[in-house]
């Protein structure tokens, strides 16, 4: 069963800017779950996380959407 991003953001501390490369080089990174869009999120201009997976070794992160 595929996790959600409540499910994931307890896990994952890290935090990668977006465009990043992994720190073990790799620079393709999977987007594994987004942040639900809150009601505020138009008004405030609040940035919308994500959870993102190396594509080689797997490490996750959080990052921008």
């Amino acid at each position: 069963m595929a996790k959600t991003y409540q499910d994931l953001i307890k896990t994952v501390h890290e935090y990668i800017e977006p465009l990043k490369s992994c720190t073990c080089g790799e620079k393709v990174l999977i987007t594994l779950a987004v942040e639900p869009v809150k009601a505020d999120y138009f008004k405030d201009d609040s940035i919308q996380h994500c959870i993102v997976q190396c594509k080689r070794c797997g490490k996750m992160y959080i990052s921008e959407y």
